[in-house]
């Protein structure tokens, strides 16, 4: 599990690289990073929705559930990790490992299931061109503390225990 996830240029401390968004049911995680067991492979579980709330293809632990269509394509090398959509060149998630305990979100262009878009970039955590996260270090008191994306709202800490 890792202790640091980094979004652009944000740091989060004492994190398992999960990220959680307010959908219509509750909490939903969104999109998650993990470690592989026998070496440092970065394995992204993730639920990709388009801008129109369609829910166009799900990967876990690097394997297709379902690709709406072949839509995306996942590339991996042993520490890093990018999922495109084909037709635009479009880079939904690009992550690497830093080290055994950290690992960084270099690019991501998504939407949550209630058509939230949410950009990371070099420099920054942009959702809905309303809220922009810039050069943060945040550090949660105990491991299992969610990053939590709301309709209007950022927030860090939220228990990870029975959450889909």
């Amino acid at each position: 599990m890792w202790t640091e996830m980094n979004l652009g240029s944000n740091i989060f401390r004492n994190v398992p690289g999960v990220i959680l968004v307010e959908s219509e049911g509750g909490l939903r995680q969104l999109m998650a990073l993990e470690v592989g067991e026998r070496s440092q492979h970065v394995l992204l579980t993730i639920d990709v929705y388009d801008a129109d709330r369609k829910h166009v293809a799900k990967l876990v632990r690097n394997a297709w559930v379902f690709n709406d269509r072949d839509r995306f394509d996942v590339t991996t090398a042993p520490q890093s990790l990018k999922l495109i959509e084909k037709a635009s060149g479009r880079v939904v998630v690009e992550a690497n490992v830093l080290d055994a305990s950290r690992v960084q979100v270099l690019n991501g262009d998504l939407y949550t299931p209630t058509g939230q878009h949410i950009e990371v970039t070099e420099s920054a955590v942009v959702i809905d061109e309303s809220i922009r996260l810039e050069h943060n270090k945040m550090i949660s008191a105990g491991q299992g503390a969610g990053i939590v994306i709301g309709r209007f709202s950022f927030s860090f800490g939220a228990a990870l225990g029975g959450q889909s």
